[in-house]
């Protein structure tokens, strides 16, 4: 299909979808709002996109006091060990969260 064909198949000015306006511009000056918009950040001031939600472990309170009570007392394989035994490979986060958990709390114990 020629670019012509292309260009007056598509709607001239604003369309709606779901009843938001849209319109239709090429992937490349999109790519250059998109650089430009992280070169000089957002003006308006909007939430672009939601807070990160807590982690995992964060949002279990049994688990989370559990890890708090035995990081740094003990082993990180014998704290998961612990953990699947006490509530389950389920409920059981990995090494590498656990040790995730365990950075994050340090450095805001350190603030």
């Amino acid at each position: 299909m020629s670019e012509k064909a292309i260009e007056s198949a598509l709607p001239v000015g604003p369309s709606t979808v779901a009843g938001v306006p849209v319109v239709t511009i090429p992937l490349a000056e999109y790519e250059e709002l998109l650089r430009l918009r992280k070169l000089h950040g957002n003006p308006a001031g909007q939430v672009l996109l939601p807070p990160p939600t807590r982690s995992r472990i964060e949002r279990d309170k049994e688990v989370a006091e559990f890890l708090n009570k035995n990081l740094g007392r003990m082993l990180l394989k014998e704290i998961h060990a612990a953990c699947v035994e006490k509530f389950g490979a389920a409920r059981t986060p990995s090494k590498s969260a656990i040790n995730r958990y365990h950075v994050r709390h340090m450095a805001s114990r350190r603030k």
